[in-house]
């Protein structure tokens, strides 16, 4: 039966070693691009006094020269420990007997080690992902078995792949969370801008209303240039569209004094309602919950119909832009 690179049993040739730090440089394509100075000192502080806990891994790319495959930042704190110019490695073939390069079969094991740890970035996981993807040739569906993920957290990573420069430094610097990043990466570049500008001045009231801005976005580029122009109508049509729009109007009007006749009933107590509704509580709540259904769907549909609205003003036409 086959295994994947992260399950591989260690090559025959592994062999532990003391290694002066010197012979040993990083990968440079390897996942992890950021390292905490602060954790970094507290881990060289835990090395000086307890020593190295667990060894590197390190693959042999010359006479004297190792290249790590994991424990970058043990290496690095190991550097900051006054009187340390060893450190102990494993030392691993990565060659194999299928068709994997020895490129592919390091690259999965340094993103094994990393993907689970608190301090990898969202982005540093997506380019991660993107790249097995991409360059590996691996499906969304195989990665996320490999690395026990779900398909929709592999998928979701590799989106962010689409955000505009501006959009990731925000995610990298949790001023945008990951649901909102997600729908950013849907939108072209300029509208990305867009909205996260709104985003950024803290024009939204929550999270769902910024997402309904980005769906009036997305649905302003899905409908193309048209969406933008203004078609003209004749004086009939002009007139059935007010009558259509009065009457939308007076079916809020009519739903809010429901809600404040609801709020006269809010203000009795439950022994109050137990009396007035005796034999017919449950009939009367069940009542209320389908308003209460009825409310939620309708308030979601007007906030995205608020999104497509203001997308009419705030689009970027991405033609024009080129």
């Amino acid at each position: 039966m086959s295994t994947t690179s992260t399950e591989r049993k260690p090559s025959a040739r592994a062999r532990v070693r003391e290694i002066p730090l010197a012979q040993i440089s990083r990968n440079e394509r390897q996942p992890r691009e950021e390292f905490d100075p602060a954790k970094l000192k507290e881990l060289a502080d835990s090395i000086a006094e307890f020593g190295l806990q667990q060894p590197i891994v390190v693959r042999e790319t010359g006479k004297n020269a190792f290249e790590i495959v994991m424990g970058e930042r043990r290496w690095r704190a190991a550097q900051m420990v006054e009187g340390m110019e060893k450190i102990t490695a494993i030392v691993r073939s990565y060659d194999g007997d299928d068709d994997k390069s020895t490129e592919e079969r390091v690259f999965l094991a340094a993103v094994a080690e990393n993907v689970n740890r608190a301090d990898m970035t969202l982005m540093e996981e997506a380019r991660a992902y993107h790249r097995i993807h991409t360059e590996f040739e691996y499906p969304v569906e195989r990665i996320a078995k490999i690395y026990g993920k779900s398909v929709m957290h592999v998928q979701l990573r590799i989106d962010f792949m689409k955000l505009c420069p501006e959009a990731v430094d925000a995610l990298d610097k949790d001023l945008i969370g990951k649901d909102f990043a997600w729908y950013l990466a849907q939108l072209q570049p300029g509208n990305q801008r867009v909205a996260l500008a709104r985003y950024i001045r803290g024009e939204f009231t929550d999270q769902q209303q910024a997402r309904a801005f980005c769906e009036g976005l997305k649905n302003a580029e899905d409908l193309g240039p048209g969406f933008f122009e203004i078609e003209p109508v004749t004086e009939e049509e002009r007139q059935e569209k007010q009558a259509a729009k009065r009457k939308a109007a007076a079916e809020v009007d009519q739903a809010e004094r429901a809600v404040l006749a609801l709020t006269v009933l809010g203000l009795k107590s439950p022994e109050e309602l137990a009396d007035l509704f005796a034999g017919e509580v449950g009939a009367q709540l069940d009542k209320l919950e389908r308003v209460r259904k009825e409310l939620q769907a309708v308030v979601r549909l007007m906030k995205k119909a608020k999104g497509i609205s203001e997308a009419r003003t705030y689009a970027v036409r991405e033609e024009v832009q080129a």
